[in-house]
C-alpha cells in the first residue's frame, strides 16, 4: 500500500482572513506615509521603504503557505 499525497481542501476563516489583510493594509500605509520623505532624503527613491515592505509581505506570504501545506502529521512527528 502506497502513501500518496491526499491534499485537503484549505478553508480559511473570513474573519480572520479579512483581519489579516486589512492589518497588511494599514501596515502598508503606515510604512509608505511615515517614510516616504526620510527615503527620499536619504536614499534618493521616494518608495524605497514600501518596495522593501511589499518585499517582506512576500516573503511572509510564501513562509504561510509553507506552513499550511504541510500535513500537521508532519509537524508533530518525533524522532
Amino acid at each position: 500500500m502506497s502513501r500518496a499525497w491526499h491534499f485537503r481542501s484549505l478553508t480559511l476563516d473570513p474573519i480572520l482572513r479579512a483581519a489579516v489583510i486589512g492589518l497588511l493594509v494599514l501596515g502598508t500605509v503606515m510604512v509608505s506615509s511615515a517614510s516616504i520623505s526620510l527615503a527620499d532624503s536619504a536614499m534618493g527613491e521616494p518608495h524605497y521603504f514600501l518596495v522593501r515592505h511589499f518585499g517582506a509581505i512576500v516573503i511572509g506570504c510564501f513562509g504561510a503557505a509553507l506552513v499550511l501545506a504541510t500535513p500537521t502529521h508532519l509537524s508533530l512527528r518525533r524522532n
